[in-house]
């Protein structure tokens, strides 16, 4: 999980306006205060998305909704005639308690300044974590914006770890990141999620609203998981079971 480096999405807009092409912004899960502006691709100054496609937390996860904000012209074009009308459709647009939970979503947005508690809390979070990377030889970076921030272990550098770390990798890259995230769930019921297929790496999206005893809640189990997985505690015994699991799906 990385942001794109400063300047890209301007480059790009820049390159496909010049082929006559669309810069589409898909903002189903940075979008909405996630990373701490209310779309991210506002992190980057000048940067004018053609269209932008918003989900799931526009109704605050209460009912399905979606939606694509486009530019007039382009709606113009889409829709320029009475012919054209349902040139695009689906069989639960416009659905009215989708709507309503919409609109109540901005509003409490708006009203709770939501957006500012995802900046403040999240540079908090993201803060903590990183100045565990001093303590934990296997925990290799933390990054993000706003609330959602990935966590990337890698190989360590003392021999008893490193022949640890080197039997996962031999039998599927990943396992590691599902050694975290498992005993995070089992033993502290908090559901973390590993951020793609073959990557040591898992991504925290939590609800915009925490706050400080939830970010200490969450650094105090993280912590816990780390300690016991550079003791060599019980996360290695699930490693093992990993390992088997992996070793026999080949």
């Amino acid at each position: 999980m990385l942001a794109a480096p400063p300047g890209y999405l301007l480059a790009a807009q820049e390159l496909l306006h010049r082929h006559k092409a669309l810069l589409i912004a898909d903002e189903v899960q940075t979008g909405l205060g996630r990373t701490g502006d209310f779309y991210g691709y506002q992190h980057e100054q000048g940067v004018e998305p053609d269209l932008v496609c918003v989900a799931k937390a526009l109704s605050g996860g209460y009912v399905p909704v979606g939606a694509t904000l486009g530019k007039d012209w382009i709606f113009k074009k889409v829709y320029s005639s009475m012919d054209r009308v349902l040139v695009h459709s689906a069989s639960f647009g416009s659905n009215a308690q989708a709507m309503a939970a919409g609109l109540a979503v901005l509003s409490v947005m708006e009203n709770e300044q939501v957006v500012a508690n995802v900046r403040a809390t999240g540079e908090q979070l993201r803060s903590r974590l990183a100045e565990l990377t001093d303590k934990y030889e296997m925990l290799a970076d933390v990054r993000g914006r706003g609330l959602m921030i990935g966590i990337e272990f890698g190989r360590p550098t003392s021999l008893k770890l490193r022949s640890r770390w080197a039997m996962l990798q031999a039998a599927r890259k990943g396992l590691f990141a599902q050694m975290v995230v498992v005993p995070l769930l089992q033993r502290h019921r908090i559901l973390t999620q590993v951020s793609g297929d073959h990557l040591e790496v898992i991504k925290l999206i939590p609800p915009l609203i925490i706050g400080e005893r939830e970010v200490d809640r969450f650094v105090d189990a993280f912590t816990a998981v780390m300690d016991d997985a550079h003791n060599g505690g019980l996360v290695w015994d699930f490693g093992k079971t990993l390992v088997k699991q992996a070793v026999a799906n080949r």
